[in-house]
């Protein structure tokens, strides 16, 4: 609702500070639904297939990176970038409108003691899902109810390393989006080219954001999470170095296309699917927003460092800060991060990151198949 208001107001701004008053307004709407949105789907989805679901909601919003550059390249020219604005907000409050009947995540309910809450919601998406056949045996494998966790759990015990790995991976992949797919356009006027035939290639080469999260679909799943961080960071490290020396505009847009698309495959496995596993649910949402907090406040500061360095040492000296963050980024999974493919949430919680968690034991009576 807030993102929606936020961009139909940035489209009646009558100057450009009222535009950047609409545009931060769009940023926190936007900001708290990448962390609620990608979180909320992992706590519903059971460990074998949640690599498929978590990357499909991200081939899903990221194809808008192929769609918004698509429609700005038919739009803007002919009906002015307000329009973008109006068809933006009118989507966001038609998602709010739908959004009413979304039902709270069992597992939060139970980690926060609400276990009649718990129960008639998971009984809802039981009697739901047998209407297929009869359910398999449920897990044992409860979520313990804690007092209220401070901010401080995120930093304490097994959850330091995990907060510092994940925050470290989305400052590198908000830098890459914002340090160079977002400056694309950019590079490319620098380097001879009109606008308009930018502007087509760059919405060419954003096409590489849904086939990269669909890429994703399959490799979170069957390769893991680790080794595609380190392998695609490693890769789009290599193609930015040959960026700026492609030969031709053909070549230009191919290796722009392949390198967008391997940054969309770290964002579906990264922002999808690592980050929100990586902290137990009582503070997942918690954990997963203070990380991309970190990531976001990349952001500000991106736009500020990028045309420094591309005056003074071109698009080289900005593919060398990248590639640097991305080689951070792959030791940091590699060497500090935790493997999560096909574990279930329970499974993943650090064993001594709850000294005072109180067992749930037959609180709520349950069904064989619950």
């Amino acid at each position: 609702m807030i993102f929606g208001i936020a961009s139909l107001a940035g489209a009646a701004a009558p100057s450009i500070e009222w535009l950047i008053v609409a545009r931060f307004f769009m940023g926190i709407g936007l900001g708290a639904e990448i962390v609620v949105g990608y979180v909320t789907l992992s706590e519903f989805v059971p460990p074998l297939q949640r690599g498929r679901w978590g990357s499909a909601l991200s081939a899903i919003t990221n194809s808008a990176l192929f769609v918004s550059a698509f429609a700005g390249l038919l739009i803007i020219p002919h009906f002015g970038w307000r329009w973008m604005f109006v068809i933006t907000g009118v989507g966001a409050l038609i998602v709010w409108y739908l959004r009413r009947a979304l039902p709270e995540s069992p597992r939060w309910l139970e980690s926060k003691g609400h276990l009649e809450e718990a129960e008639k919601v998971l009984g809802a998406i039981e009697a739901e899902v047998s209407r297929r056949g009869r359910l398999p045996p449920a897990a044992e494998q409860p979520t313990p109810v804690l007092p209220q966790q401070s901010i401080k759990a995120l930093f304490e015990g097994g959850m330091l390393s995990r907060t510092i790995v994940g925050s470290l991976i989305l400052i590198a992949i908000n830098t890459v989006i914002y340090g160079f797919v977002a400056w694309v356009p950019t590079f490319l006027v620098k380097q001879g080219m009109s606008i308009v035939s930018s502007l087509g290639f760059t919405t060419l080469m954003s096409l590489g954001g849904p086939v990269g999260a669909l890429a994703g679909m399959w490799l979170g799943d069957h390769v893991g999470r680790k080794p595609v961080l380190v392998g695609f960071s490693l890769a789009t490290i290599v193609l930015g170095f040959i960026y700026p020396f492609a030969p031709s505009e053909a070549l230009l847009s191919l290796v722009g296309f392949a390198l967008v698309t391997c940054v969309y495959v770290m964002v579906a496995v990264a922002w999808a699917l690592y980050v929100p596993e990586l902290f137990p649910t009582e503070i997942r949402i918690r954990g997963a927003g203070f990380c991309n907090t970190m990531g976001r406040l990349m952001t500000i500061i991106t736009p500020q460092i990028v045309p420094v360095i591309f005056l003074s040492a071109g698009v080289v000296g900005v593919v060398g800060m990248l590639a640097a963050l991305l080689l951070i980024q792959a030791i940091a999974a590699a060497f500090f991060g935790i493997e999560t493919r096909q574990q279930s949430l329970e499974a993943l919680r650090p064993q001594h990151a709850d000294p005072e968690a109180i067992a749930i034991e037959a609180a709520v009576p349950r069904s064989p198949q619950t």
